[in-house]
């Protein structure tokens, strides 16, 4: 989702950007052409003459030699796949200044399917009678625990349809997640979720509160049913919600700049 909306907004800027899928990843992968051809990545350089390739944290600088790389990092080097970069030649784009510790650029946008709401009150006007449990990118650690009790289990695959999960989400009282860093809570949040973070594996409760998600609300194990707990939750999220508004609005602004700084940096790279 991340890559698409910085396709789109590169495609404003540059009418000759393209979006080039993916297969696989580490350095296992294959990239798809114009012609929906599956490529092996070292004939890129080939079919794409003199091209600024975009390419997330997980593909291997490996499969990448001789290619122009700006690396986006969307998570720490390694958290999902085994990789490596290439970070003397790489141009590196950060979510988080806790995914890549020293980037050219940071880029964050808000990533939720649902749009934002009013307020947080404004998302608890109706029944919620369900509640949700979501282990995402830490569900190998999980293998054998069952769903928080009285939940639907989400998995990275299920619900299969956006509509259906929406649907679901927005009639659930909390989010039971695994998975501090995911899109999923950010939906959770704009359809009125209250957000329960169970484990902050791969980072730690610090990292996220002060680099990952700053200002995003969110409840414990611990203190997810304590009233006064809900009442700083839903003051925090009038600050998150006004941040997201922000993010959205500077998107495009933002995106201009990086598009501006990638192509500086490459052409100093072959003088």
């Amino acid at each position: 989702m991340v890559l698409h909306r910085l396709y789109h907004a590169l495609k404003n800027i540059d009418q000759k950007t393209q979006l080039l899928p993916y297969k696989g990843i580490s350095n296992q992968f294959l990239v798809a052409t114009a012609s929906d051809e599956w490529v092996e990545p070292e004939r890129l350089s080939e079919l794409f003459i003199d091209s600024i390739f975009i390419v997330p944290e997980v593909l291997c600088a490996s499969r990448l030699v001789g290619l122009r790389v700006a690396r986006y990092y969307l998570n720490k080097l390694g958290a999902i796949a085994p990789a490596v970069a290439n970070t003397a030649d790489e141009f590196a784009i950060a979510w988080s200044p806790e995914f890549c510790s020293e980037p050219f650029f940071y880029l964050f946008d808000y990533v939720g399917k649902a749009p934002l709401p009013v307020n947080f009150e404004s998302t608890q006007t109706k029944s919620r009678p369900i509640n949700i449990t979501y282990f995402g990118k830490n569900a190998a650690n999980y293998k054998e625990t069952f769903p928080m009790p009285t939940s639907i289990l989400f998995t990275r695959s299920w619900p299969e349809t956006t509509e259906h999960y929406l649907e679901l989400m927005s009639m659930a009282n909390y989010l039971f997640t695994f998975d501090c860093v995911s899109s999923t809570n950010v939906d959770a949040l704009a359809l009125g979720v209250k957000v329960v973070i169970l484990d902050f594996y791969p980072h730690t409760e610090d990292s996220f509160k002060d680099k990952l998600s700053v200002n995003q609300p969110y409840l414990t194990a611990e203190n997810y049913e304590n009233e006064q707990a809900i009442m700083l939750y839903a003051e925090k999220y009038e600050k998150w919600l006004s941040d997201s508004r922000k993010d959205q609005a500077n998107f495009g602004s933002n995106t201009k700049v990086l598009y501006n700084s990638i192509k500086q940096f490459f052409t100093n790279q072959s003088k």
